[in-house]
Protein backbone atom coordinates (compact mmCIF):
# COMPACT_ATOMS: atom_id res chain seq x y z
CA UNK A 1 0.00 0.00 0.00
CA UNK A 2 1.35 3.36 -1.13
CA UNK A 3 1.50 6.24 1.54
CA UNK A 4 0.26 9.46 0.44
CA UNK A 5 3.29 11.32 0.04
CA UNK A 6 4.32 8.30 -2.36
CA UNK A 7 1.53 8.51 -4.81
CA UNK A 8 1.87 12.28 -4.61
CA UNK A 9 5.37 11.54 -5.72
CA UNK A 10 4.26 8.82 -8.43
CA UNK A 11 1.35 11.58 -9.78
CA UNK A 12 3.68 14.21 -10.46
CA UNK A 13 6.04 11.97 -12.10
CA UNK A 14 3.08 10.66 -14.50
CA UNK A 15 2.13 14.20 -15.16
CA UNK A 16 5.73 14.94 -16.43
CA UNK A 17 6.11 11.81 -17.65
CA UNK A 18 2.82 12.23 -20.00
CA UNK A 19 3.36 15.44 -20.93
CA UNK A 20 6.27 14.46 -22.59
CA UNK A 21 4.66 11.42 -24.32
CA UNK A 22 1.74 13.09 -25.59
CA UNK A 23 2.79 16.99 -26.19
CA UNK A 24 6.26 16.69 -26.42
CA UNK A 25 6.81 19.13 -23.21
CA UNK A 26 9.73 18.87 -21.75
CA UNK A 27 10.23 19.25 -17.33
CA UNK A 28 11.12 23.00 -18.33
CA UNK A 29 8.37 23.87 -20.01
CA UNK A 30 9.73 23.54 -23.23
CA UNK A 31 8.53 22.15 -26.52
CA UNK A 32 11.21 19.59 -28.11
CA UNK A 33 11.70 19.07 -31.57
CA UNK A 34 11.46 15.35 -31.51
CA UNK A 35 12.55 13.47 -34.79
CA UNK A 36 12.33 10.12 -33.59
CA UNK A 37 8.98 8.16 -31.83
CA UNK A 38 8.92 9.98 -28.75
CA UNK A 39 8.77 6.59 -27.30
CA UNK A 40 12.58 5.87 -27.96
CA UNK A 41 12.51 8.07 -25.00
CA UNK A 42 13.43 6.13 -21.09
CA UNK A 43 12.65 6.80 -17.90
CA UNK A 44 12.94 5.55 -14.19
CA UNK A 45 12.36 5.80 -10.66
CA UNK A 46 14.96 5.47 -8.19
CA UNK A 47 16.99 6.75 -5.43
CA UNK A 48 20.00 8.33 -8.15
CA UNK A 49 21.78 10.37 -5.14
CA UNK A 50 21.52 7.90 -2.63
CA UNK A 51 19.94 10.36 -0.67
CA UNK A 52 16.93 7.91 0.89
CA UNK A 53 14.59 10.03 -1.51
CA UNK A 54 13.43 8.45 -5.32
CA UNK A 55 14.04 10.52 -8.54
CA UNK A 56 12.66 10.57 -11.88
CA UNK A 57 15.33 10.31 -14.57
CA UNK A 58 14.33 11.13 -18.01
CA UNK A 59 16.51 10.14 -20.68
CA UNK A 60 15.41 12.48 -23.70
CA UNK A 61 16.39 10.86 -27.30
CA UNK A 62 14.17 11.25 -29.79
CA UNK A 63 15.44 14.38 -30.51
CA UNK A 64 18.34 15.38 -32.46
CA UNK A 65 21.86 14.51 -30.93
CA UNK A 66 22.50 17.88 -29.85
CA UNK A 67 19.51 18.19 -27.97
CA UNK A 68 19.35 15.28 -26.32
CA UNK A 69 19.32 15.19 -22.26
CA UNK A 70 18.85 13.27 -19.32
CA UNK A 71 16.52 14.95 -16.67
CA UNK A 72 17.33 14.03 -13.06
CA UNK A 73 14.15 15.23 -11.20
CA UNK A 74 13.24 14.83 -7.35
CA UNK A 75 9.69 15.68 -6.23
CA UNK A 76 9.58 17.77 -2.83
CA UNK A 77 6.38 17.24 -0.53
CA UNK A 78 6.89 19.97 1.63
CA UNK A 79 6.17 22.29 -1.00
CA UNK A 80 4.65 19.89 -3.61
CA UNK A 81 6.65 20.80 -6.73
CA UNK A 82 9.22 19.40 -8.71
CA UNK A 83 13.05 20.41 -8.43
CA UNK A 84 15.77 19.33 -10.73
CA UNK A 85 18.71 18.20 -9.39
CA UNK A 86 20.62 17.75 -12.70
CA UNK A 87 20.42 17.70 -16.73
CA UNK A 88 23.69 16.22 -18.17
CA UNK A 89 24.51 14.66 -21.56
CA UNK A 90 23.05 11.02 -21.98
CA UNK A 91 26.17 9.55 -21.61
CA UNK A 92 26.82 9.04 -17.72
CA UNK A 93 27.33 6.87 -14.54
CA UNK A 94 26.03 7.23 -10.80
CA UNK A 95 27.73 6.44 -8.11
CA UNK A 96 26.96 5.57 -4.30
CA UNK A 97 29.20 8.44 -2.98
CA UNK A 98 26.98 11.29 -4.92
CA UNK A 99 29.56 11.32 -7.47
CA UNK A 100 28.18 11.41 -10.58
CA UNK A 101 29.98 11.40 -14.16
CA UNK A 102 28.73 12.69 -17.74
CA UNK A 103 30.70 12.70 -21.02
CA UNK A 104 30.64 16.09 -22.82
CA UNK A 105 28.46 16.52 -26.00
CA UNK A 106 31.48 17.32 -28.32
CA UNK A 107 34.87 15.44 -28.16
CA UNK A 108 36.99 18.48 -27.85
CA UNK A 109 40.25 17.04 -27.03
CA UNK A 110 43.05 15.79 -29.01
CA UNK A 111 42.79 12.20 -27.75
CA UNK A 112 40.46 10.36 -30.33
CA UNK A 113 42.98 8.00 -31.96
CA UNK A 114 41.01 4.09 -31.99
CA UNK A 115 42.14 2.07 -28.57
CA UNK A 116 43.35 5.00 -27.03
CA UNK A 117 40.20 7.59 -26.94
CA UNK A 118 39.09 9.79 -24.13
CA UNK A 119 36.09 11.38 -24.63
CA UNK A 120 35.98 14.38 -22.39
CA UNK A 121 33.71 13.90 -19.15
CA UNK A 122 32.64 15.95 -16.28
CA UNK A 123 32.06 15.18 -12.46
CA UNK A 124 29.63 16.26 -10.40
CA UNK A 125 28.95 15.58 -6.63
CA UNK A 126 25.73 15.41 -4.98
CA UNK A 127 25.49 18.43 -2.17
CA UNK A 128 22.91 17.41 0.43
CA UNK A 129 22.75 20.74 1.68
CA UNK A 130 21.14 22.35 -1.89
CA UNK A 131 19.76 18.46 -2.74
CA UNK A 132 21.82 19.04 -6.42
CA UNK A 133 24.81 18.05 -8.41
CA UNK A 134 27.74 20.31 -8.11
CA UNK A 135 30.19 20.82 -11.33
CA UNK A 136 33.50 19.55 -10.17
CA UNK A 137 35.68 19.50 -13.19
CA UNK A 138 36.28 18.33 -16.65
CA UNK A 139 38.88 15.81 -17.63
CA UNK A 140 40.43 15.38 -21.14
CA UNK A 141 43.43 13.67 -23.15
CA UNK A 142 45.89 14.70 -25.37
CA UNK A 143 47.39 11.69 -27.61
CA UNK A 144 50.48 13.16 -29.26
CA UNK A 145 50.28 10.86 -31.95
CA UNK A 146 47.07 12.42 -33.28
CA UNK A 147 48.46 16.05 -32.31
CA UNK A 148 52.29 16.46 -31.49
CA UNK A 149 52.58 20.10 -32.26
CA UNK A 150 53.05 21.69 -28.29
CA UNK A 151 52.57 18.16 -26.79
CA UNK A 152 53.44 19.12 -23.07
CA UNK A 153 56.15 16.65 -23.11
CA UNK A 154 57.70 17.34 -19.62
CA UNK A 155 54.06 16.31 -18.32
CA UNK A 156 54.20 13.22 -19.70
CA UNK A 157 56.38 11.29 -17.19
CA UNK A 158 55.91 7.59 -18.51
CA UNK A 159 56.58 8.54 -22.03
CA UNK A 160 53.41 6.64 -23.47
CA UNK A 161 52.79 10.13 -25.20
CA UNK A 162 49.14 10.83 -23.52
CA UNK A 163 48.83 13.25 -20.89
CA UNK A 164 45.48 13.79 -19.21
CA UNK A 165 43.75 17.54 -17.84
CA UNK A 166 41.47 18.53 -14.59
CA UNK A 167 40.11 21.58 -15.67
CA UNK A 168 40.08 22.93 -12.15
CA UNK A 169 43.92 23.32 -11.96
CA UNK A 170 44.77 22.91 -15.90
CA UNK A 171 48.02 20.68 -15.30
CA UNK A 172 48.34 18.04 -17.50
CA UNK A 173 49.24 14.75 -15.73
CA UNK A 174 50.85 11.43 -17.03
CA UNK A 175 48.88 8.11 -17.44
CA UNK A 176 50.16 7.07 -14.09
CA UNK A 177 49.01 9.51 -12.22
CA UNK A 178 45.31 9.57 -14.19
CA UNK A 179 45.25 5.94 -13.74
CA UNK A 180 45.90 6.34 -9.85
CA UNK A 181 43.29 9.23 -9.38
CA UNK A 182 40.59 7.22 -11.13
CA UNK A 183 41.84 3.84 -9.03
CA UNK A 184 41.67 6.48 -5.77
CA UNK A 185 38.26 7.65 -6.94
CA UNK A 186 35.89 4.87 -8.75
CA UNK A 187 38.05 1.64 -7.25
CA UNK A 188 35.63 0.61 -4.34
CA UNK A 189 32.61 2.27 -5.46
CA UNK A 190 29.06 0.67 -6.02
CA UNK A 191 27.83 1.93 -9.28
CA UNK A 192 23.91 2.46 -9.10
CA UNK A 193 22.10 0.34 -10.94
CA UNK A 194 18.78 1.92 -13.17
CA UNK A 195 16.10 -0.01 -14.37
CA UNK A 196 14.74 1.74 -17.49
CA UNK A 197 11.56 1.54 -18.77
CA UNK A 198 10.35 2.94 -22.11
CA UNK A 199 8.28 6.06 -22.74
CA UNK A 200 4.85 4.31 -23.27
CA UNK A 201 1.86 4.74 -21.86
CA UNK A 202 1.30 1.59 -20.28
CA UNK A 203 4.31 1.95 -18.94
CA UNK A 204 3.84 5.27 -17.21
CA UNK A 205 0.59 3.89 -16.23
CA UNK A 206 1.75 1.13 -14.54
CA UNK A 207 3.71 3.62 -11.92
CA UNK A 208 0.04 3.71 -9.83
CA UNK A 209 0.03 0.22 -9.97
CA UNK A 210 2.85 -1.38 -8.99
Amino acid sequence: MKSSEEEKMLKEYQDILFDLLYECKLPDDSESEVVYPITLDRFTICDVDFDGKDELMILHSATYSAQTRTYILEYRPETGTLYEEAVIYPGFRVFENGILTAVSLYNHSNAAREGRALWPYSLYQYDAENDTYEFLFEISAWDKYYHPAHFPEDADKDGDGMVYRFTADGIWQDGAAYEAWFAETFGNLKEGDMSWKNLTEEDISALMKN
